[in-house]
């Protein structure tokens, strides 16, 4: 009687089929963990961008003394504000090379939105709501996983 050690040729092919098919898996579910870790980073990039324009807008829009652009019912591209007791009138929020930026006193435009995101539009609608002046902005970014809107009334203090 012959002694059997050690597997088949059947036997070493599944053995071999089901590491694989573990292997494939766990390549697989790996990259699927890399993969929606960048695109949940880009989605935050977005939302943090969103936040800190509409915080940096009620600074500039907070304590001021005039509202130069747009005028009242009007709307435009570009916000002007001078802020009381402040030196570094005019304030100017605008849009160019589709990123956002703020203007101090006619001084170089400092970006409000960071080279990841890239903003669309951007559009200041001057308001009077119950005799108080509000502006309403509105915008689209955008980065490589998807875009989120802005539609927001800020009061004019």
């Amino acid at each position: 009687m012959r002694s059997r050690e050690g597997f088949t040729l059947i036997e070493t092919l599944i053995y071999i089929a089901l590491v694989s098919v573990i292997t494939g898996s766990f390549i697989f579910s790996s990259y699927q963990i890399v993969d929606s870790k960048g695109r949940v980073q880009n989605q935050l990039e977005l939302t943090e961008n969103k936040k800190f324009l509409i915080d940096k807008l009620k600074w500039v829009l907070a304590s001021n003394s005039a509202i130069n652009l747009p005028a009242s019912g009007n709307s435009g591209v570009s916000l002007s504000v001078n802020k009381l007791n402040y030196g570094s009138n005019p304030l100017v929020v605008d849009l160019a090379s589709n990123q956002i930026r703020l203007t101090l006193g006619g001084g170089q435009p400092v970006p409000l939105t960071n080279s990841q995101v890239t903003v669309n539009s951007l559009t200041f609608t001057h308001q009077n709501l119950s005799g108080r002046s509000v502006i309403r902005v509105q915008a689209t970014m955008q980065n490589t996983v998807g875009s989120i809107s802005v539609d927001t009334t800020i009061p004019v203090k």
